[in-house]
């Protein structure tokens, strides 16, 4: 291919990372280098072959200010670094399957987003799962439900009973409306103009457009007006003066009443309730039984 390629590879998850250079300095590895720490943390050791990059002592001071132990392999020994030099390897042979019509970027990405999901022979698990705690996602992971699609049922679920008293705040275009402000106690006057979203609308406030949401507005005037109530009430009143003077019409008999049955009408009365029925149930008094009321009762028995 004719490019210079910094093959980075983690001895735990075995996830790859693949750089192209454009020179071979160590200022150029030492950028490539910081920016991987920063996604993925200082590692302990790094293990390199002996390149003038790696040797020089600029790399060096870079890894002694980092707490970074360097390690070189022996010379002419590939099997000192054999992670590293099986990840070239690996990596040589994937791209050179690459059809020449390819970019060289996109066949890069394909082959570091399949490797990095494939799991490895050696650990029996995908190098993105170790390093990042799950899977990469797939088009086949389409074909099954997701943890997210089953999260979200429940989350609706109880959205569900946590609303089920209250009424949604729904507006349509030509809707009166007062619109609140943020640090404002006073409101506006607005007419709805349309809905944007689920709980958005776009309103009109005194010729400016305000994107606002359900919350922010409330209605101006009320969905029942009192005008069925203020008319129901007429009629009542009309009803209840024609009852009135009808009573008031109406002769009434005059009877004199005498004062004894007055007296027990209205010890009768307050006994028997207003529908008929006794308030409590009535009691049969009984005298008590004293000596001798068999011979004062009867003469005869002396």
């Amino acid at each position: 291919m004719g490019l210079h390629w910094l093959v980075v590879v983690d001895a735990h998850s075995k996830w790859m990372d693949v750089i192209p250079l454009r020179n071979t300095s160590t200022v150029s590895v030492v950028k490539h280098c910081r920016r991987l720490f920063a996604n993925f943390g200082l590692p302990r050791y790094i293990v390199s072959d002996n390149g003038p990059q790696f040797t020089s002592e600029e790399f060096k001071i870079f890894c002694q200010m980092n707490n970074i132990v360097h390690i070189k392999a022996t010379p002419y020994h590939p099997k000192t670094n054999g992670l590293a030099e099986r990840a070239v390897r690996t990596f040589k042979e994937r791209m050179s399957k690459s059809t020449s019509s390819d970019n060289v970027e996109v066949a890069l990405q394909r082959f570091l987003f399949s490797y990095r999901n494939t799991p490895h022979s050696t650990t029996g698990r995908c190098p993105a799962e170790l390093l990042i705690g799950h899977r990469l996602r797939t088009k086949l992971d389409m074909l099954k439900p997701s943890m997210q699609s089953v999260a979200d049922i429940r989350t609706l679920k109880y959205a569900t009973y946590h609303d089920r008293k209250t009424k949604p705040r729904l507006f349509k275009p030509g809707d009166k409306v007062w619109v609140s402000r943020a640090g404002d106690p006073s409101q506006r006057q607005g007419v709805v103009v349309e809905r944007t979203a689920q709980n958005s609308y776009r309103v009109d406030c005194e010729g400016t457009l305000l994107r606002k949401h359900a919350d922010q507005i409330r209605q101006r005037e009320p969905e029942n007006p009192l005008s069925s109530q203020v008319g129901t009430s007429d009629e009542e009143a009309t009803e209840a003066a024609t009852v009135s003077d009808n009573q008031t019409t109406t002769p009434q008999n005059t009877e004199v009443i005498d004062p004894d049955q007055e007296a027990k009408s209205e010890s009768s009365k307050s006994e028997v309730n207003d529908d008929g029925y006794q308030r409590w149930p009535k009691r049969s008094v009984k005298p008590p039984r004293r000596p001798y009321d068999c011979y004062l009762s009867d003469p005869k028995q002396k």
